[in-house]
């Protein structure tokens, strides 16, 4: 999946992540940072792990 020129996966269902205090359950995940998508398939805020 592609979102703002990134290459990485679409997660979504089970798996959720809070960011900057929102619980996301439709989450984009890169080499590198864990995105919340929102309903627009912009990206929140990355957090590297």
């Amino acid at each position: 999946m592609n979102i703002n020129k990134m290459s990485g996966f679409h997660l979504k269902g089970s798996i959720s992540a809070k960011i900057d205090g929102e619980i996301f359950y439709n989450l984009f995940l890169d080499l590198n940072y864990i995105y919340g998508i929102k309903n627009n398939n912009k990206l929140t805020a990355g957090y590297g792990f």
